[in-house]
């Protein structure tokens, strides 16, 4: 109780010493804001039983450096929507409804990218590269987003940039949420979950909280004319929407500092280490005649070789009978197709053909 009192009053003092105050009143706030904090570390380090936040948690690199690009994250992707929503109403005169429906791109692309795109790509490249493509593609979105004129058509204004946002946004999240949770202690995997999403949700509170302040001189006069009022507004938005471009650019810089994923290039190596003599798990089991079953098979000693695990073959496996499972030390018969494929037309051998291939 006393290390969530003190957190919470200590985020919720540093949203506010953003918020717009005096320079003096915001300094005080801020200040008052680092002591709870500090208390709130004190607390958690070395008195409470069972901390809210284990500071254990924090020393692995891909922690403590993935959360803080969360945090950048969600300062950026969050208060879009509050800008973009401000953009279509008041610079380009759409209705409540309209402005409802204009934002389906940015919702239905992002879920499609999540969902299919992302952990397609997941498998054939390192997170930090997705992390990175993604925060230079959302970064382009929202400088085209800042070009937000009044009288533009929703093609130009809205729906290119949304295109990229989204884009950006779906390449982001998902590699990102895996770096900060995976290798965490099973006791541990509650914290490291909470403080991902505190992460997002205090980043976007402090990120709109700044942004609001920064364009608030571009608020338009109310006794000017509305195009002229309309033009003030697009000019702030679009200083806002430059500093979420610009603070999406220090995202993709802090995913060049992560760790390399430990497996990221077991597949590029699978071929190289197979060469090497190895004793692995058993095969699929199936018809040795079949084309799948031998390309499974393949795989299977490919995948055993990368990770490196410990096992032997066995004689009295029918999947073992073939030309390309006979393959226990030497690779060249396990990753020659043509002999897979060629296994079809002809009864597998009773017996390996020659000593290269004999299991061990």
């Amino acid at each position: 109780m006393p290390g969530a009192l003190l957190a919470t009053g200590g985020l919720a003092l540093l949203a506010y010493s953003l918020s717009g105050p005096r320079v003096l009143t915001a300094a005080s706030i801020a200040a008052a804001a680092a002591v709870l904090l500090g208390l709130f570390v004190l607390v958690e380090a070395r008195l409470a039983r069972a901390p809210l936040l284990p500071p254990r948690l924090l020393r692995p690199r891909p922690i403590w450096l993935g959360n803080l690009a969360m945090l950048m994250a969600g300062a950026t992707l969050n208060p879009m929507w509050y800008f973009l929503t401000l953009s279509l109403q008041h610079v380009l005169g759409y209705g409540p409804l309209q402005t409802g429906l204009a934002f389906l791109p940015h919702t239905l692309l992002t879920i499609l990218v999540g969902l299919r795109l992302t952990p397609w790509l997941m498998r054939r490249a390192d997170h930090r590269v997705l992390i990175a493509a993604g925060a230079l593609i959302g970064a382009a979105g929202f400088l085209w987003q800042s070009r937000l004129a009044p009288g533009q058509d929703y093609v130009t204004a809205i729906l290119g940039p949304a295109m990229l946002i989204s884009l950006g946004g779906g390449l982001l999240n998902t590699p990102l949420t895996v770096t900060v949770t995976s290798g965490v202690p099973a006791q541990d995997a509650g914290a490291a979950s909470g403080l991902m999403n505190t992460a997002k949700q205090i980043g976007g509170a402090l990120g709109l909280a700044a942004l609001v302040t920064a364009t608030a001189g571009h608020n338009g006069e109310s006794g000017s004319p509305a195009q002229t009022q309309a033009q003030e507004l697009a000019a702030g938005f679009g200083q806002a929407f430059v500093a979420i471009a610009v603070t999406l650019a220090a995202v993709a810089l802090l995913a060049a500092a992560l760790p390399k994923r430990p497996h990221a290039a077991a597949p590029r190596r699978a071929g190289r280490l197979a060469a090497r003599p190895l004793t692995g798990p058993r095969p699929v089991r199936g018809q040795a005649g079949s084309t799948l079953s031998g390309h499974l098979v393949c795989l299977a000693v490919s995948a055993a070789a990368a990770a490196g695990t410990a096992g032997r073959w066995s004689r009295s496996s029918p999947a073992r009978s073939g030309p390309c499972a006979t393959a226990g030390r030497a690779s060249t018969c396990c990753f020659q197709l043509r002999s897979c494929r060629r296994a079809r037309h002809s009864p597998p051998p009773a017996r390996p053909t020659s000593r290269a291939c004999r299991p061990t």
